[in-house]
């Protein structure tokens, strides 16, 4: 059972769901779950739902991988170790959390513009992915740093949160100048 977190269009969802028995999709966004619904119309082993909030409780199935791509960074301290709480709780025994694409505190965002502008031009969507990032820089993004953490940093708040991680080679996403961990839950921590 596979959670692609932030699931966005669901692309990832696609290729989950040919190869897991069950995958869910969760996303804030209105207009995020319309496009994923679209997208795994007809995929009976898909469930996309929208989440705002961590569940009070873990779910149930537990996921034997959680798949969390290009979200933390729009999350402050207190959302993103609440959802580290949730997301290690609702792992399975064997179960893994992934999270990719992170944005470092001292990222070269001049580096990471040109990379995704040559991401979006190879997949076609060169204009979407502009306004994307006219988007985040009118919201501010591009000029607050708060939630861009270092790889330590995140790797303590998995272990606070009963979890054990470590830094992956490589991110899982296109861009160099981020990073991405693997956490498992830590069966000898207190949290639950």
């Amino acid at each position: 059972i596979g959670l692609d977190f932030g699931c966005g269009h669901a692309h990832l969802i696609q290729l989950m769901a040919s190869r897991m028995r069950l995958v869910f999709g969760f996303d804030s966004g209105p207009n995020q779950i319309g496009i994923a619904e679209n997208n795994t119309s007809g995929m009976p082993n898909v469930i996309i739902r929208r989440l705002s909030a961590p569940p009070p409780s873990f779910h149930v199935p537990r996921f034997d991988l959680i798949f969390v791509n290009s979200v933390v960074e729009l999350m402050n301290d207190d959302e993103l170790d609440r959802w580290l709480q949730w997301w290690t709780g609702s792992l399975s025994g064997r179960g893994a959390l992934v999270i990719s694409d992170v944005m470092p505190q001292k990222n070269d965002r001049l580096r990471s513009f040109i990379e995704s502008l040559s991401w979006g031009f190879r997949q076609g969507c060169l204009l979407g992915y502009c306004y994307e990032y006219f988007l985040m820089m009118k919201a501010g993004f591009f000029r607050e740093q708060a939630f861009c953490r270092d790889s330590d940093e995140l790797l303590l708040r998995i272990s606070r949160s009963g979890g054990r991680g470590r830094l992956l080679r490589r991110n899982l996403d296109f861009l160099t100048t981020r990073y991405a961990v693997m956490a498992v839950k830590d069966s000898r921590s207190p949290v639950p």
